[in-house]
């Protein structure tokens, strides 16, 4: 084995290698994320350049860890490896019967995280693995732009306007998780992890903006309220997740392996929206309100729940150097979801009275179910001692479904012209959603070798996917004839999509002595415009 991977005896011609390397190189990129199935953690950044969809198939040391435990057993030194990772969104779905709501509450879309391993300590006659993620963000400001405090007309009136824009945003994610691993028999090894991940969001945002106008009496030469304009926003968002895991796992005779994980997680979100308007006219003679309108709405949606995960995947390395891989997971979760939309209006003036008051309530709970499976192959071809390919095929099926119920209320009240007009109504809701998506993806890895300090990497990938989503929605659209008692009506929807495309992913490792590595996943361009963007591990072997 060596830092790049094991080595097999198949050949292929150099002309042919640099030409593909070349051109995977020049393609545009594609989105290279770590499959679900593995849990909440992402392959290296080298396993990204040259695909995600080798995890488990190309020998890495890092990925390897970090899809089983009993890898810590294959450290051979104390190492410390940083990384800056961009993770992608992780999220425990509470659904909603409104479609226009999201299906899923995302509770980890950061910007980029730091991650610190350390693996290739011994204790108790056990080898041990610690790793730890964090993002820490707090902001708290104001912006006035565009304020003008006063401003005066070609007629000589005066305007006072005023814009302010306040945001606080805390943005915390933290993880942590140990493993350890020992030898057990001749060649056999087991390991053992437990971990786990807190994630807090919290944004508010108000925007604020009034407008006064004051007329100005060229006869009197006095000043006189016109028009008074203004309008508040508010925006509140809470978010808060908490997982745990647990996992065993096993690697036997250097050529198999086998995980079993449990974990649970359990989340809330708050969403409120906060809305005011009123405009006031002035009569300009007299100096008294002749027009007034109120307006105000109100959004909350507030919803928690709780997702039991179970996975397991299994390797297998053949003689003949092919690979196969094949994981399953399954997912059961329940929910509660409990809303509220109201709309109040009131205004009175040259156009008549007008009071308008509508609440729309939902409560509701749910389950949600989710299962997948993954199989993957590959083959590693050594070319001379300078380039290695990997071709293979990755197969990915996931399905998940939405069930949920509850009794929306509806309340609506109009005060017009002295008539009070009033209108309630309770009826049951139910939803149901079934999707299902299928991924076959040919990919191609390369790595080359030009030096023994600088290598380069880069992946190339045919993909066909379908997906496939049936909704069903049940809820109250007329009264029955005979005696007048609600009558649902079920509406039944299904798309399908199919479609095929293909990616490209590059990167780069800078080495001194096998002893400190950089490695980095850079996207498409080897030389990126902004290095935070993408991932990076820094790795000292001692």
């Amino acid at each position: 084995m060596t830092s790049s991977g094991y080595r097999f005896p198949a050949r292929l011609p150099t002309g042919l290698a640099i030409l593909i390397f070349t051109a995977a190189s020049v393609l545009p990129p594609a989105c290279a994320s770590a499959e679900p199935v593995f849990g909440r953690r992402y392959p290296s950044a080298r396993i990204y350049a040259l695909g995600s969809g080798f995890a488990g198939i190309i020998p890495d040391q890092l990925t390897d860890l970090t899809l089983n435990p009993a890898r810590a057993w294959d450290a051979e030194s104390f190492t410390i490896n940083y990384g800056f990772r961009n993770p992608y969104g992780r999220s425990l779905p509470f659904p909603a019967a409104d479609e226009d709501l999201e299906l899923d509450f995302h509770t980890m879309n950061t910007s980029g995280t730091n991650e610190i391993r350390l693996f290739g300590m011994s204790a108790w006659g056990w080898k041990w693995a610690i790793d730890t993620e964090w993002r820490l963000l707090h902001k708290d400001m104001c912006d006035q732009s565009g304020s003008n405090p006063i401003f005066r007309d070609h007629m000589g009136d005066i305007r006072f306007n005023m814009r302010e824009n306040c945001t606080i945003n805390d943005d915390n994610y933290f993880r942590l998780d140990i493993a350890s691993a020992r030898r057990i028999g001749d060649r056999s090894v087991l390991g053992l992890r437990a971990g786990g991940t807190f994630r807090y969001y919290d944004y508010k945002r108000r925007r604020r903006i009034s407008s006064n106008l004051y007329y100005f009496d060229g006869d009197t030469g006095q000043y006189s309220m016109d028009m008074k304009w203004s309008d508040d926003f508010l925006e509140d968002e809470a978010m808060k997740l908490f997982s745990g895991y647990l996992e065993a796992g096993m690697t036997w005779k250097d050529s198999g392996e086998l995980v079993l994980r449990g974990g649970y997680a359990e989340g809330t979100r708050i969403q409120d929206d906060y809305g005011l308007e009123i405009d006031t006219d002035y009569d300009s003679d007299t100096g008294e309100i002749e027009d007034y309108r109120y307006r105000l709405v109100e959004f909350r949606d507030d919803r928690e729940g709780d997702t039991w995960r179970f996975s397991a995947f299994a390797k297998k390395r053949y003689s003949g150097g092919i690979v196969i891989l094949a994981a399953g997971a399954f997912e059961r979760g329940s929910y509660e979801s409990n809303w509220r939309d109201s709309y109040t209006h009131y205004s009175w003036g040259r156009f008549g009275d007008l009071q308008i008051k509508d609440i729309l309530l939902y409560p509701g709970e749910g389950i949600r179910t989710r299962s997948e499976a993954v199989f993957r192959m590959g083959k590693t071809f050594a070319l001379e001692s300078r380039i290695d390919l990997t071709p293979g095929a990755h197969v990915n099926y996931s399905k998940q479904r939405f069930e949920e119920s509850g009794n929306a209320a509806i309340e609506s009240q109009t005060f017009k012209d002295d008539v009070l007009s009033s209108f309630e109504s309770c009826f049951p809701i139910s939803f149901e959603r079934k999707e299902s998506r299928t991924e076959l993806v040919l990919p191609l890895a390369i790595e080359f070798r030009p030096a023994s300090f600088f290598h380069l990497y880069s992946g190339f990938g045919v993909t066909f996917t379908w997906n496939r989503s049936v909704r069903k929605s049940t809820f109250l659209l007329q009264y029955g004839q005979s005696d007048d008692l609600p009558v649902p009506e079920e509406i039944e929807t299904e798309d399908n999509r199919y479609d095929s495309g293909y990616y490209a992913t590059l990167g780069f490792s800078l080495r001194y002595r096998e002893k400190l590595f950089l490695d980095m996943y850079t996207g498409s361009d080897i030389v990126p415009e902004r290095i935070t963007k993408y991932i990076i591990d820094l790795r000292y072997v001692f």
